[in-house]
C-alpha cells in the first residue's frame, strides 16, 4: 500500500520494541497482533469459527479466548495453524487495511504495519518498503524460552515456522539489527527514519 511501510522480523527478534521506539519518534504502527486481538473478541465472528473448529477448551471461563491453549494446539500442528490461518488472516487483513486507509486519511508519516509473517506470504510487496528487524538464532532461542516460559525444544519449535532470519534480511530495504544494547537499537532507528523520511512516500509530518 502506497504510504506504509512493512515492518517485520523474527519471533523474539525485539519487533515489538523497535515499534515502540518508532511510535515514540512520531510514527504510526499498525500492530497486527492487536488487530488479531480485536477479531477474536468475546462475540465476534473470529471467535466463534475458532470454537467451532477446535472446541470450548479454547476459551477462558469468561468467554475470552485462551490464547496459550490455543497455542498448544497449532504449534506443531501444520493443519490445526493452516485451518487458524485460514480464519484469522481475513478478517486481519480487511480490519487492518481500515486502521491504514484511516492513518492515510489522517496524514499520519510514517507508517508502520507490523506483522510476523510478511515475508513469508510474500505481502511485504505491496507495501512502500521493507524494514526487518534482526536478531541471531540463538538469541531469539534464548529470549524465547525466557519470555514465554518454553523448554528449548518448544521455543526452537516456533522459530521454525517461520523463515530464517538471513532469507528476511535479503529482500529487506532497511535491516535493524537488535544483538547489542538499547542505544545502539535506538540509533539504528534513528538512522533508518531518517532514510525513510528522505524518501519520497515516508516524508515525516
Amino acid at each position: 500500500m502506497n504510504g506504509v511501510w512493512a515492518l517485520s522480523g523474527g519471533i523474539a527478534s525485539g519487533k515489538s520494541t523497535v515499534a515502540a521506539m518508532l511510535e515514540a519518534r512520531g510514527a504510526k504502527v499498525i500492530d497486527a497482533d492487536q488487530v488479531a486481538r480485536e477479531v477474536v473478541e468475546p462475540g465476534s465472528e473470529g471467535l466463534r469459527e475458532i470454537v467451532e473448529h477446535f472446541g470450548e477448551e479454547v476459551l477462558h471461563p469468561d468467554g475470552q479466548l485462551h490464547r496459550e491453549a490455543l497455542g498448544q494446539r497449532v504449534f506443531g500442528d501444520e493443519e490445526a495453524r493452516l485451518t487458524l490461518n485460514s480464519i484469522l488472516h481475513p478478517k486481519i487483513f480487511i480490519r487492518s487495511l481500515e486502521k491504514m486507509q484511516a492513518a492515510l486519511a489522517a496524514d499520519a508519516r510514517p507508517i508502520f504495519y507490523d506483522a510476523a509473517l510478511l515475508v513469508e506470504n510474500g505481502a511485504y510487496k505491496n507495501f512502500d518498503g521493507l524494514l526487518i528487524v534482526a536478531a541471531p538464532e540463538e538469541t531469539q532461542l534464548s529470549r524465547l524460552m525466557r519470555r514465554n516460559e518454553l523448554s528449548e525444544e518448544e521455543a526452537q519449535k516456533r522459530i521454525d515456522t517461520q523463515w530464517p532470519m538471513e532469507k528476511k534480511v535479503e529482500v529487506a530495504d532497511h535491516v535493524i539489527w537488535n544483538d547489542h544494547d538499547l542505544d545502539h537499537l535506538e540509533a539504528q532507528v534513528d538512522a533508518v527514519l531518517q532514510k525513510i523520511a528522505n524518501s519520497s512516500h515516508g516524508a515525516l509530518g
